[in-house]
């Protein structure tokens, strides 16, 4: 990698320090952990030990602020389009039930007529658009598990001298599957209000004026 052959080298702290004039001093020490979560805790406790000043510590974080800057805001742009993605989704649900209620108009106002009330035909049209919802995130999250294990199997090519690594990396986080879906059909309920509470508002004499 052209950009750490430039910067750095690595050679015998003896030497090192002769080269430098250093005599037996030690300008910094890198520490390694298992678990890159728990740097940050390892940071204070180091930090604890060496008393503070003139003593500093940086984390991984700290040292590719930018990097992770980048990542973030690119995390964000597609979160962003994908909410966009369900929206219009959930706006497809919303024509098609108004659709629904155009064409049973005439269902609907016999149902009324025959004593269903308000809550009755709201939850007809509230199950539709939520089954509606469910299927589509089913198969939403068929596909997105199918094409991640399929990444994860064959691989993405990735230059290493400008990404560091040669595959693109997939990683699974069931918490986010879960938000996701408690997300897709939270928006699928609230596409189905609109025309549920439109076909509930239906007079029985409106619905059977154009038969």
């Amino acid at each position: 990698m052209g950009k750490y052959d430039a910067k750095f080298a690595y050679l015998d702290l003896r030497e090192a320090q002769r080269f430098f004039g250093a005599g037996e001093a030690v300008t910094g020490l890198e520490l390694k952990v298992e678990d890159v979560d728990t740097s940050r805790a390892t940071l204070a406790r180091v930090q604890a030990a060496l008393g503070g000043y003139p003593y500093r510590t940086k984390d991984w974080g700290e040292l590719n602020r930018n990097l992770i800057s980048a990542l973030q805001m690119e995390k964000v742009a597609m979160s962003v389009i994908l909410g966009f993605i369900v929206l219009v989704a959930s706006f497809s649900i919303v024509a098609t039930l108004i659709m629904l209620v155009l064409e049973k108009s005439r269902e609907i106002a016999v149902l009324k007529s025959m004593g269903a009330g308000v809550p009755s035909v709201m939850k007809i049209f509230v199950g539709e658009g939520m089954v509606i919802g469910a299927v589509g995130t089913f198969f939403g999250l068929v596909l997105g598990m199918g094409t991640c294990l399929l990444v994860s199997k064959v691989g993405i090519p990735l230059d290493p001298e400008v990404y560091y690594i040669s595959n693109l990396p997939v990683r699974i986080d069931p918490a986010q599957w879960g938000m996701v879906t408690l997300m897709s059909l939270a928006l699928a309920y609230l596409a189905t209000i609109y025309p549920a509470t439109k076909a509930a508002r239906l007079r029985p004499v409106d619905g059977l004026r154009g038969e």
